[in-house]
């Protein structure tokens, strides 16, 4: 098995354990929004959530990640996404050139484990009441955003999310 077949699967199993974590620590809110944020590197990553009454508590911009409620990493405690980013980081100190030129590969990778997972451990039972993407945490990211939500959401949700402003 290759490097990113082996995070692939472990990379879903630590995205389904979060996602059960937001879920839990969100309580009753209405989730509306996750990401899977990866640094320009692709050797960080985590996740973040948002609900309704968060963003309307704290009027953020509807999409801006940075400013979301819930993730990972909540209350201090160590994410199971932590394991998977040491190991993303230990491959890049090996080879940087490889790593770099495996992006696409990455986000390829990271986008079919999201998508398992979400399909074990949705965030509520509709499925177009939650957007799902992924997202770089620094420099311009529509495009990976945009394409990933089209493979990640129902295409009323992604046709949505496509027309998003910065709302």
């Amino acid at each position: 098995m290759g490097f990113y077949e082996s995070i692939a699967v472990k990379l879903e199993k630590s995205l389904v354990k979060e996602l059960s974590g937001i879920r839990k620590a969100a309580g009753s809110e209405k989730i509306y929004a996750a990401a899977l944020v990866a640094d320009s590197k692709c050797v960080c990553v985590s996740l973040s959530a948002n609900t309704l009454e968060f963003l309307q508590a704290h009027g953020h911009t509807k999409w801006q990640v940075g400013e979301w409620g819930y993730s990972d990493v909540m209350n201090g405690r160590r994410s199971s996404l932590a394991k998977i980013s040491k190991l993303l980081s230990e491959h890049n100190r090996k080879d940087p050139d490889i790593h770099k030129w495996s992006e696409d590969i990455f986000f390829e990778m990271a986008a079919s484990a999201f998508r398992r997972a979400i399909e074990k451990y949705p965030l509520t039972a509709n499925p177009d009441d939650v957007t799902y993407f992924i997202t770089k945490s620094d420099g311009n990211a529509s495009a990976l955003e945009n394409s990933t939500a089209k493979l990640l959401n129902t295409r009323k949700v992604y046709e949505e999310f496509f027309g998003r402003g910065n709302i």
